[in-house]
């Protein structure tokens, strides 16, 4: 595997990639990671980047200059501390171990065995979300029965409120045409925020979720909703599957 690519770019897709912001569990809301590794793999000059856990799965994808196809996994907190010094394009050369050179140094780390969550990545990659005129993609062989777009802006803004209500739980209510973002502590608060949507097609959906999604997109987001679904949303060069959250 080797190819060519600048160094703040790289950095930025591995950051993103990393998934941080405020995550449930058992002890309320926590400032979490997805995981700290991803899973990089190259063809001609499409790198595409995967990190996952046991409910979420990311992507992005970056244009490089590619000169040997192949795949590697990586400890992003043992890369991201070089890129922040470098101010360039380097090369990435992956064999025994992995390299990352630029004009004047070279980084070597050894390389992992394999993502901690491989096997979600590669059902991922096997999947095929690809959907012909007028239709949805399909999950699993089951078709998602409606989708919107929203801003990145609009969705970021709606759940950095909803993050308040510090239930780490947040509510996606489409309803062919209308759009609700919302989030609820039973009996003590909620915020909900109306959304404008820039399109939308199918059926209404209400899928509750949990996890920074909001944090991972730039562009405007397509969903892809169906009750009580996994979310799939698809934005310019990123993508992501998030299971729901079931009570």
């Amino acid at each position: 595997m080797n190819f060519e690519v600048d160094s703040k770019i790289l950095l930025g897709a591995l950051v993103d990639i990393m998934g941080s912001g405020k995550y449930a569990n058992s002890a309320g809301v926590q400032s979490n990671i997805l995981s700290q590794y991803c899973y990089l793999t190259l063809e001609g000059n499409t790198l595409n980047l995967w990190n996952s856990d046991d409910s979420y799965i990311n992507n992005i994808t970056l244009e490089v200059v590619g000169t040997q196809d192949g795949n590697v996994t990586l400890d992003i907190k043992a890369v991201t501390p070089f890129l922040r010094q470098v101010k360039s394009a380097m090369t990435i050369e992956v064999e025994s171990r992995i390299c990352f050179v630029t004009v004047d140094s070279t980084l070597t780390l050894g390389i992992m065995q394999a993502h901690p969550y491989m096997a979600g990545i590669t059902r991922m990659l096997n999947m095929d979300l690809s959907m012909g005129e007028g239709l949805m993609p399909a999950f699993n062989g089951t078709s998602f029965e409606g989708s919107f777009t929203i801003t990145s802006e609009d969705f970021n803004n709606a759940i950095t409120m909803c993050e308040l209500i510090k239930t780490g739980v947040y509510t996606v209510r489409f309803n062919r045409g209308d759009l609700e973002l919302c989030s609820s502590d039973t009996g003590l608060r909620s915020y909900s925020k109306t959304v404008d949507l820039v399109d939308s097609s199918g059926e209404a959906a209400t899928v509750q979720y949990t996890g920074p999604l909001h944090k991972f997109f730039k562009e405007d987001v397509t969903f892809y909703v169906k009750d009580d679904f996994p979310l799939y949303l698809v934005s310019e060069g990123r993508k992501l599957i998030k299971a729901p959250y079931l009570v």
